[in-house]
């Protein structure tokens, strides 16, 4: 905790980091195939967000984010099998997770640690959010009819089946339309828990 000053105005998710040895994986199967890219913050599965915060990020609220992740155990998560959120020519596609149950349970909880603190970025986050939250691995964002096909097709042939122990809890922020960067980490676990660190993941 502690680290770089942020700025009011500035929107946030909290999100779980996929560890360099399996985003090594996913860009071997998928990097390749057209309008597939990178997010520059890393693969990653959301919690919570984009949101904004009510007031300034406080040490009020970073205590309450240490103290919620501290009570939760670190815990194994499962990345596979292709997906994709369907909007015409506007299409997301992502890697499923494949015992999402934790991952939805800690989500939850650190939704209800800080629901009175935050402001869901628009209705549309607010509904997937709140409402109907599906976790997941993003690939790729905006991508036509014909490159959705492409890829569905393609991704038969090179099926992904990762294995990642999950020990923090990162909070993003981006001010602007600057690039998303990990700017908190709260580890899993209490006083046991392993320093998180961004050189392993």
């Amino acid at each position: 905790m502690g680290g770089t000053p942020l700025s009011p105005g500035e929107r946030y998710a909290l999100v779980l980091r996929v560890p360099r040895q399996q985003e090594v994986s996913i860009e071997d199967a998928y990097l390749g195939l057209a309008g597939l890219t990178k997010p520059v913050a890393s693969y990653h599965i959301t919690l919570v967000g984009p949101f904004h915060f009510r007031s300034a990020f406080s040490e009020e609220i970073e205590d309450i984010l240490g103290t919620a992740c501290s009570r939760w155990e670190p815990f194994d998560v499962r990345i596979g099998g292709l997906g994709a959120f369907e909007k015409a020519g506007d299409h997301l596609v992502y890697l499923g997770v494949t015992n999402e149950e934790q991952v939805v349970a800690l989500r939850g909880f650190l939704l209800k640690q800080l629901l009175p603190h935050l402001t869901p970025e628009n209705e549309r986050v607010a509904q997937f959010t709140l409402a109907s939250y599906h976790p997941h691995v993003t690939l790729g964002l905006g991508l036509s009819d014909a490159e959705l096909r492409a890829i569905l097709g393609a991704t038969i042939r090179r099926p992904v089946d990762l294995s990642f122990r999950v020990d923090c809890v990162w909070l993003m922020s981006q001010a602007g339309s600057a690039p998303w960067r990990y700017v908190r980490s709260f580890a899993l676990g209490g006083e046991a828990a392993a320093p998180c660190s961004l050189d392993h993941h």
